[in-house]
């Protein structure tokens, strides 16, 4: 699964706060049923939350993986972050929630549209945090394989550039070679 994370605003987030995001990924490729702009909109909610939640030279991991016995995919954001405290935990998920005393701005609808969108794709959402030291989040969604399979312009597009891409590497790479 490829996010489009770093379309800019994101990365460029992170950078600006110095925190690394890294890419987990041990799947070469998962076929499944999903929504673009859901999983998009989670993905983006729970990383812009751990940057808000990090401080400078603290780590981001998005790992993605599948639960072959339970037909799951598997998403997690880990961050080295702040942490979220015990008594806050049961209500993070709750409309307009904020922590007290936090210097973050925020609406706290974030992690509340966060999992309404997962449980409308069948899914769960989990965190686990450790104040001081971090919080993971974890997606699990079942893997279906029911839906048509649609080209759209933008996939046709995305392959003439990377077949393009790949074609002048390799011209240019022979180029190298004959002089």
């Amino acid at each position: 699964m490829e996010f489009a994370l770093f379309n800019g605003k994101l990365y460029f987030f992170g950078q600006e706060k110095d925190v690394s995001i890294v890419f987990y990924n041990e799947e070469e490729e998962i076929m499944m049923d999903y929504d673009v702009n859901k999983i998009g909109q989670i993905l983006t909610n729970l990383i812009s939350n751990a940057i808000k939640f990090c401080e400078s030279k603290d780590k981001i991991v998005v790992h993605v993986s599948r639960d072959v016995q339970k037909n799951l995919l598997v998403l997690k954001v880990k961050d080295s972050g702040k942490g979220i405290s015990e008594e806050n935990l049961p209500f993070i998920f709750d409309r307009f929630f904020q922590v007290e005393h936090s210097q973050n701005e925020g609406t706290g609808i974030g992690l509340a549209l966060t999992k309404e969108l997962v449980e409308l794709m069948k899914g769960t959402i989990l965190v686990e945090s450790n104040l001081h030291k971090g919080t993971v989040f974890t997606i699990k969604l079942p893997i279906t394989n029911e839906a048509k399979i649609v080209k759209t312009n933008f996939d046709v597009a995305s392959q003439k550039r990377i077949k393009k891409l790949f074609y002048q590497k390799q011209t240019s790479t022979q180029k190298h070679q004959l002089h």
